[in-house]
């Protein structure tokens, strides 16, 4: 299992890496009227073409925020920071780690049919660019395992069973439970829209070879303050940080 994902080194990659996810901003043809409301809590997802995905998902790109900040799906590289739609289009502010002043990228739009989509690259009109998909929250439950975790001090995955935890909805409401590698843990957990507050957590006390991994899974856990629930993976942000990725466990 892949546990980094590699940054980005060099300004002039972070933007090839936007022009490759994004596109050309060149549109064509005359379009519906779209309002900036239309494009609150949509999400926009395209194929990850010429590399192998790090996880089980295999789509990138990006969610337009209800309060205006701007959440990357499947890129850790990157983090967002806001969106807004104006004479100019579809505005992303944008940094890395090592540069953190970040930038803009200006995204050419167009609805046709009540659809609202990127406009179409200039001379690639077999590529279909990105629509808006309008993503409601929902309730994780069941099992999930860990798909992708940053590893930046590169912990020893040298676990004794595989973490997971799993969410359930009873009477007594939402609960979190799981094992962590070498312990089991479990505790409350509040979602609210798409907000998530786990905790507190009670762990047990075991030692073992991976726990410096659980510590790590434990510690994302905790810092998480807000989801996005697509298809069959939870995709976990510190802010607008992408901290975690897990997929549904079907077995």
């Amino acid at each position: 299992m892949k546990t980094k994902r590699m940054i980005i080194a060099g300004k002039a990659l972070f933007f090839l890496a936007l022009t490759v996810l994004l596109g050309s901003c060149a549109g064509t043809g005359a379009s519906e009227e779209i309002l900036p409301e239309e494009l609150a809590g949509t999400l926009w997802l395209t194929p990850i073409c010429g590399m192998p995905s790090e996880g089980d998902f295999a789509e990138e790109g990006f969610f337009l925020s209800e309060d205006g900040s701007l959440k990357y799906v499947n890129i850790f590289s990157m983090t967002g920071d806001a969106w807004r739609f104006d004479e100019e289009g579809l505005v992303l502010t944008s940094h890395t780690e090592r540069y953190p002043e970040g930038d803009e990228r200006v995204l050419s739009l167009v609805k046709k049919d009540g659809v609202i989509s990127e406009s179409p690259v200039k001379g690639e009109d077999e590529m279909t660019p990105p629509s808006a998909r309008r993503l409601l929250p929902e309730i994780p439950e069941g099992r999930w395992v860990i798909s992708v975790m940053p590893n930046p001090e590169s912990v020893s995955e040298d676990y004794e069973s595989a973490p997971y935890m799993e969410i359930t909805d009873d009477e007594s409401g939402l609960r979190i439970r799981g094992n962590g590698g070498v312990n089991g843990f479990g505790g409350s957990l509040a979602l609210d829209g798409f907000s998530w507050k786990s905790g507190p957590m009670m762990r047990t006390m075991m030692a073992g070879p991976g726990l410096s991994y659980e510590d790590l899974f434990m510690l994302n856990l905790d810092r998480a303050d807000s989801y996005l629930l697509i298809d069959d993976s939870l995709f976990l942000y510190e802010g607008t940080e992408l901290i975690l990725i897990l997929a549904k466990d079907t077995l």
